[in-house]
């Protein structure tokens, strides 16, 4: 009987160390994906855009090679920068002192916040290039292939907290209805 409840014991205690040690491992930060830097992938998005006419899906591809190519011209001259920044908060262990908070996120933000900004005046261009191309139910479908691209790189928060989290609402626009 007292093997059992020791084995027992013994048994819960390793499953509790177990899940205690889920819950604190942390996520790696990737400084490109902060950025914005990801691709498109051409015959997806057309499929989604639903492009029928050759032309148009020929001066659509040839646009977002443009941008894709533009992209890997600015990751190839940043990554020394975004490699150092991801290398930086990976390294760091912040703590609750909310004054070296504040200095570490303005100095990341120094570095990260061009880059950001180039990428977003390359899509802005994208944008208005497709806008000019595409009919208005097209470039609908593909400013929300564009948003759902954009909200698969965002970072998932661990499990136990969504478990323990409200549900997100995807439409803010939406008034609630008590």
């Amino acid at each position: 009987m007292k093997k059992i409840l020791l084995l027992s014991l013994l048994l819960f205690s390793s499953i509790l160390i177990a899940q205690r040690q889920n819950a604190q491992k942390r996520q790696n930060f990737d400084a490109s994906k902060v950025v914005g830097i990801f691709y498109y992938e051409e015959v997806k998005a057309i499929k989604r855009i639903k492009i029928k006419e050759k032309e148009l899906k020929y001066s659509v591809k040839k646009a977002i090679i443009s941008y894709n190519s533009k992209i890997k011209e600015i990751s190839f001259l940043k990554n020394a920068e975004l490699k150092g920044v991801t290398d930086l908060v990976n390294a760091t262990k912040i703590g609750s002192n909310r004054g070296v908070l504040g200095d570490f996120r303005t100095r990341v933000s120094k570095v990260l916040s061009p880059i950001r900004d180039s990428i977003k005046g390359f899509e802005k261009r994208l944008n208005a290039n497709l806008k000019e191309q595409l009919s208005k139910k097209q470039f609908k479908n593909w400013l929300k292939f564009q948003k759902r691209t954009k909200r698969e790189l965002e970072p998932k928060a661990p499990e136990v907290q969504r478990r323990n989290a409200p549900p997100r609402r995807r439409n803010t626009r939406q008034r609630r209805r008590y």
